[in-house]
């Protein structure tokens, strides 16, 4: 294979994968993985993917104040076989600055998203306008970065059809 390529089985059964590089000096080096490929489940968990905010998206005072905006949460999800899936949007706020924890939780909004068919078009689009975080994890002080997660949770109850999203997001108080 060269870069770039996928690896497609006809059959399952075990495989054993090797990988060779050689820099341009002669380096080589080699590694192995070992894996079983399965049948697709069939009725595969739902597909979730955050529109709005970006990853890594910086929110200044304005955004955070409630400005005439706020903040926008917008999520697209496929699924090939449910006829409606519930939503929840979670934002975690106080994080570390590695977004490894996150000290608080607020669920912003939920319901369900309907309209679906079998072909594994798009759901829907889960939107909540005008959120506005100064309410329920303050603005940030002068020259103060907050960090935070949003995460789009889509489920029907069933355990295995469940699907999540999230981005990290980064909020700045200015300089004062």
């Amino acid at each position: 294979f060269t870069y770039g390529q996928q690896a497609r089985f006809t059959s399952n059964g075990a495989r054993t994968l090797t990988l060779t590089a050689q820099d341009a000096h002669g380096g080589v080096s080699t590694d192995t993985i070992s894996l079983t490929v399965i049948d697709p489940p069939a009725d595969p968990p739902p597909n979730v993917t955050i529109i709005d905010p970006n990853a890594g998206n910086t929110f200044g005072y304005a955004d955070i104040d409630g400005g005439s905006t706020g903040i926008t949460l917008r999520g697209v999800v496929y699924d090939q076989n449910d006829a409606s899936l519930a939503y929840t949007w979670r934002v975690y706020w106080g994080c570390t600055s590695s977004f490894a924890s996150c000290s608080q939780q607020l669920n912003v909004a939920s319901g369900t998203l309907a309209g679906v068919n079998s072909t594994g078009t798009p759901k829907g689009a889960v939107t909540t306008a005008n959120w506005s975080p100064a309410a329920t994890i303050g603005n940030p002080s002068c020259n103060q970065t907050r960090y935070g997660r949003v995460e789009l949770i889509i489920g029907n109850g069933t355990v295995g059809k469940s699907g999540t999203a999230s981005v990290n997001i980064v909020a700045w108080g200015g300089i004062c």
